[in-house]
């Protein structure tokens, strides 16, 4: 229906204005990136301090008593391997932060060398901490396989002491009580010693894996800003990625993180979970 105006100024305020207003409403209300980048939220605000005092606070407090535990008593084998986890994991808590605003915000707020350690952190944790699992079950599989060989060594393998006498005998001279004693002691303390594996060199090399896979990003990561597209009301975007010089470089760089960082542990995680379930 026709509206009736006495005047242009009436004509203006009632339909220009009313429409002009409403549009910019409508693309308001659709700007989501708008109420991401602001921080007045209190909900946001409640939620970003309850998950750092429960979860973070909670989960670093708790890892450090692990820690303690383990160094205290001077464990190896397995519990090297917790050891490792733990310390992985307070390192995780701590980058947690930037990741609960960046994923709230949907945009990088805190400056460029922040990033640089985000993104290289995140890397580094989420490889060794993966791997780590791998070797604690390649430890537990090969610590099943040694507690097998050496149950079917103490039925095959005679007694040390007549084993003892019949090398004298062969060799046709005399041995006295405390030669044997003494092979007997040495022989238990050789045995002992193959009982205990060696996990240092998997740890160090579970490091320098994750070093190696989360260097490219400690170099290349910043962060890059985008001009928003379709309004010229909303705010830049910026992402914190890792940049290079060409998009060949990128693909490359993109790829070799794909690669170590998910497909191959996670292989190497479902074929040593499979073992482990299987022989113990």
């Amino acid at each position: 229906m026709d509206d009736d105006y006495t005047s242009i100024e009436d004509y203006f305020s009632s339909e220009v204005l009313h429409t002009t207003r409403t549009s910019d409403y409508e693309d308001r209300l659709s700007n989501k990136s708008i109420s991401k980048v602001s921080g007045d939220d209190p909900a946001e605000l409640v939620f970003l301090y309850v998950f750092n005092a429960v979860i973070v606070a909670t989960g670093i407090a708790l890892n450090l008593v692990l820690i303690k535990g383990i160094v205290g008593a001077k464990s190896s084998g397995a519990l090297s391997f917790v050891l490792q986890i733990a310390l992985v994991d307070v390192l995780t808590l701590l980058a947690s932060n930037w990741e609960m605003y960046y994923n709230l915000r949907q945009t990088w707020i805190f400056p460029s060398e922040h990033c640089t350690l985000y993104c290289g952190l995140d890397a580094f944790t989420s490889v060794a901490i993966v791997y780590f699992i791998v070797g604690l079950n390649f430890h537990s599989i090969s610590s099943y396989n040694l507690a097998v060989d050496l149950a079917k060594n103490a039925i095959i393998t005679p007694d040390t002491e007549s084993g003892a006498e019949s090398l004298t005998e062969e060799n046709s001279y005399e041995v006295t009580t405390d030669t044997i004693s003494q092979k007997r002691s040495l022989t238990i303390d050789y045995r002992y010693k193959k009982r205990r594996i060696s996990v240092r060199l998997p740890i160090l090399l579970v490091w320098f894996i994750a070093a190696s896979e989360s260097l490219p990003l400690f170099l290349y990561a910043d962060v890059t800003t985008v001009a928003p597209t379709g309004s010229a009301d909303r705010p830049s975007t910026q992402y914190c990625t890792e940049l290079t010089h060409s998009m060949v470089s990128h693909n490359i760089v993109s790829f070799m993180v794909i690669v170590i960082r998910i497909i191959l542990p996670t292989v190497a995680l479902v074929i040593t979970l499979i073992q482990a379930v299987v022989k113990i």
